[in-house]
Parts: C-alpha cells; sequence; structure tokens
C-alpha cells in the first residue's frame, strides 16, 4: 500500500511525526516535508523529500517537489494532507493522479468570517473544500469536530487525534551549561511558574502578568518562549508602569532547556484567549510539557482547558488569575498529587496505537 504524506511542516513536528509513524505501520510511506534544519535530511529516510525555500519560494517548491513525487508512484492508495498549505498540492493530485483516499489534518480552527487578511481567507477556502472531498478528517479535539460539523458542514468522519506534546533531552544537552546560564532564576525562595508562549498577548499573557503583582516575593513568573518585538515591549512597559518585580522575560530556549527549566519549576501555565474559535477551543499540547514532568497546571477558562482541570484536577482553571495563582499556592500539595495519580493512567503509546487499528480498519474495508 502507498502513501503519499505532504506537510509544509518538518518531521519534527510533534504531531505531524505521529501521523508519520503511525501510517508507516500500515503502508509504505513517502513524504514531503520542510526542511527545518541542517539535520533533517539526515533524518529522513531514502524516499523522503524536503523543501527549504521561504515565502512564495517555498509554496512553488513544496507544489512542485509534491507533483513530481506524484507521478513517481505507480499509484496512491492513501493521500495524507497535513495541514491547510498541502491542500494546495494536494487539489492537484487529486485531480490528476486520482488518489484511493484522502486523510486530512486540520489542526487548527481556522473560519473564514474570523480571518482579517486576504491570503488567510484563501486559505481558509481552500481547506474547508478540501475536507469536504476528504474520506476522513483528523482534528484536536471534541469542541472542534462539533464546530466543524456544524458550521463547516464537515459530512466525512471527523477522527479526533489529541495535541500530546512531550519533551526529551538531546544528546548534546549540557546540564552544567543550563545551570550555569538559568540556575539564578530557581535559588530564589518563591512559587516558580513558568509559561512556555513567552509574551504573547493573543494568550492574555499581559493579564497573567498583571495579576502576578499579587504575589511580588511570594511567587516569580518566567516567560520563556519566542516572542514577537511588539508582544515583548508591550509586557515590558508593563512590568515597568506597574512596578513589578517577579517577572522574568527568559526569551527562547531549546526543548531539551525547557524540559530542565519545568522540572525546576513549581507549576505551569497553558492560557489563551477568546477572540476566535481557533483559540476558544484551544488544542493545548502545551499541558503535557508540563504533567509528563509531574507539573500541575493553572490555565484560563476556555472550555477544553476548564474540562479537564475540572475532571482530573491536574490544574486549576479560571479568567480569574489571581485567583488561579493563590488556589494553585495554597493547595500545590492535592495538585501535584492528582497530576502522579493522572499521569499512571495516560499512555501515549496508546493514543498511536488507537490511531493505527482506526487506519487499518477504514483502509481495509476499502
Amino acid at each position: 500500500m502507498n502513501a503519499l504524506f505532504l506537510s509544509s511542516y518538518g518531521k519534527s513536528d510533534t504531531r505531524t511525526s505521529a501521523f508519520i509513524r503511525s501510517l508507516r505501520r500500515i503502508a509504505h510511506v513517502v513524504c514531503v516535508t520542510k526542511k527545518v534544519s541542517e539535520n533533517t535530511e539526515a533524518l529522513d529516510e531514502a524516499n523522503d523529500l524536503v523543501f527549504g525555500k521561504t515565502g512564495i519560494l517555498d509554496l512553488m517548491q513544496f507544489v512542485r517537489l509534491s507533483l513530481s513525487t506524484a507521478k513517481k508512484l505507480d499509484r496512491i492508495d492513501v493521500l495524507f494532507v497535513d495541514n491547510r498549505l498541502a491542500t494546495i498540492p494536494a487539489f492537484l493530485i487529486r485531480k490528476l493522479y486520482a488518489p484511493k483516499m484522502i486523510l486530512q489534518d486540520a489542526r487548527e480552527l481556522y473560519l473564514t468570517h474570523e480571518t482579517k487578511h486576504f491570503a488567510g481567507k484563501v486559505g481558509c477556502i481552500f481547506e474547508q473544500a478540501a475536507m469536504k472531498k476528504a474520506d476522513i478528517v483528523f482534528c484536536a479535539n471534541k469542541y472542534r469536530a462539533k464546530i466543524m460539523q456544524e458550521q463547516i458542514k464537515i459530512q466525512s468522519p471527523i477522527y479526533v487525534f489529541e495535541n500530546v506534546f512531550t519533551l526529551s533531552y538531546d544528546q548534546s544537552f549540557d546540564k552544567d551549561a543550563a545551570e550555569k546560564e538559568f540556575g539564578d532564576l530557581f535559588k530564589l525562595d518563591r512559587f516558580t511558574l513558568l509559561s512556555s508562549s513567552g509574551c504573547a498577548l493573543i494568550r492574555t499573557t499581559d493579564k497573567f502578568v498583571r495579576a502576578m503583582k499579587k504575589f511580588n516575593g511570594k511567587a516569580e513568573l518566567l516567560l520563556v518562549g519566542k516572542n514577537s518585538s511588539a508582544d515583548e515591549q508591550c509586557i515590558r512597559q508593563i512590568i515597568r508602569d506597574e512596578q513589578i518585580s517577579n517577572v522574568r522575560i527568559v526569551g527562547p530556549v531549546d526543548k531539551s532547556v525547557l524540559k530542565w527549566m519545568i522540572k525546576k519549576c513549581d507549576a505551569g501555565i497553558a492560557i489563551y484567549g477568546k477572540s476566535d474559535m481557533n483559540n476558544m477551543y484551544c488544542a493545548s499540547g502545551k499541558i503535557y510539557e508540563f504533567l509528563t514532568e509531574n507539573k500541575p497546571i493553572i490555565a484560563s477558562g476556555n472550555p477544553p482547558l476548564q474540562d479537564l482541570c475540572d475532571q482530573t484536577q491536574v490544574g486549576f482553571a479560571s479568567d480569574c488569575y489571581e485567583d488561579a495563582i493563590e488556589e494553585m499556592i495554597n493547595n500545590y500539595g492535592k495538585y501535584t498529587d492528582n497530576v502522579a495519580s493522572y499521569m499512571e493512567t495516560f499512555d501515549i503509546a496508546e493514543r498511536e496505537n488507537r490511531l493505527v487499528e482506526y487506519l487499518q480498519t477504514v483502509l481495509n474495508d476499502r
């Protein structure tokens, strides 16, 4: 069985790699993916291809490489469309080479009427048209699946494949170097919170930073991650204007250092805005970066996060961040115990096993 996998993400992307691994257990898979580093090609199998231009050249190379790869295959039993940019070459491949089955992942929930810029609206039109032609559509949580059925009118089966991000140490990770550069952040006798979303204003980080003022001398907030200059400038202005002394802007770190930092913090932050459906019904894999390190979370009151916290008690969700911080500090032992109990029953491998079984059943029926 031949499968062609198209993605404008690199194979190091957690969600993308999970789909590739699962599909490779039941089919011969050829991938066309984005080159994200000089090591990408070394990680690829011999029959996989990568593209690495930028901007419009990126898209042109992606389309050309996808079409030439499809042409070389004797047949395409499965065409996997990993994201909305991949719908462009997928549309042409569907017309020219008639794949027997099309699978499409809608990792985000972009709706045309909520998208403000022209290119984004065009992307939504392509993605939604492609989803209506797909045999199976994947999405990241049950809330999004319902919206896709009701608002986009998807008639095909929708399989919920949740985002689960876990961190691991690279072989090159230098613990002593990490300690030397960042160790002082953890030497204060204070409750340490960590957000891996940096200064992102769309995730209401400004509101959380203001809430930290109440806990000066009691708690510290570390903002880890890549920032836009505008977002970082705004957060720095808030810190100056309101004389907040317990927020640290760390900036981007590699995944090994992030794992090390999470191990040393007390709790993680998973917060989102509610300006559109994609954020309102967030599908945060970041929570598992914390839970797999046995750290509880403070979350915003978005339905998926609220439900997780209410059902498992692995953290506390509220749109009043001062109350959430207070609750986590005062009942920290309860939440760490709940995380330990929850993770004893959480099987990451089983998630992919269920996906493989589902794909095997569907493909056999064809």
